[in-house]
């Protein structure tokens, strides 16, 4: 009896796995897609069943990123045992540690001569996130600790300021006093925007 053939969607999130990797450890440019296929098991020439290129592939990888966080969020929005506050300065942080640390895998998502995907990225994360990160808001506002008058017109403001975070931090990653002060407006200013203290939030170490 010959072997049963794999799943086709199993296949195509095993591509996923391996490329998120090789992106993460590698950067993107220096990763081939024979590479992949050979993180996969398959042949060099198998990938082209599955997807057409490598940036087709990051494209899938993007989504596929959009879809975990959304599962996150989706998790941390319900958690009743935590305050919106402590729910937002979690979310926070782990944006600034994945635009400081991922730096490989950054430079490709919103690097010079990715727009369009970068674009696509953007807005698919806003669609998924916005409603969860409004709920997060609101919660705040009954709590008294936030107050937001337009929890849904402010969170895509505010959401639009992180989304364009490499912008402003990527040049500075190196200097750590230029670094630490961007920082430290990036604080105030989201803590102005909800309406709380401006030592409210502590985005670094």
């Amino acid at each position: 009896m010959g072997r049963k053939a794999m799943d086709p969607e199993v296949r195509r999130q095993q591509f996923i796995k391996a490329a998120e990797e090789l992106f993460r450890a590698k950067g993107y440019d220096k990763v081939t897609m024979s590479e992949i296929a050979d993180r996969v098991g398959v042949s060099h020439g198998a990938y082209f069943y599955y997807y057409k290129s490598k940036e087709e592939l990051m494209r899938a990888v993007l989504a596929n990123s959009v879809m975990e966080n959304r599962r996150y969020l989706e998790a941390l929005a319900s958690a009743g045992e935590k305050t919106a506050l402590e729910k937002m300065r979690t979310l926070l942080s782990l944006t600034i540690s994945a635009f400081s640390t991922e730096h490989e895998f950054m430079d490709f998502a919103y690097g010079y001569g990715n727009a369009d995907i970068f674009r696509e990225y953007t807005l698919m994360s806003r669609e998924a996130n916005v409603p969860l990160l409004v709920e997060i808001i609101k919660q705040g506002n009954r709590e008294g600790s936030f107050h937001v008058r337009y929890p849904e017109d402010t969170m895509k403001y505010l959401l639009f300021v992180f989304e364009n975070l490499y912008d402003v931090i990527g040049s500075a990653r190196d200097d750590r006093k230029i670094y630490a002060r961007k920082m430290r407006a990036l604080e105030i200013l989201t803590a102005r925007v909800l309406g709380i203290g401006e030592n409210a939030f502590k985005l670094t170490d």
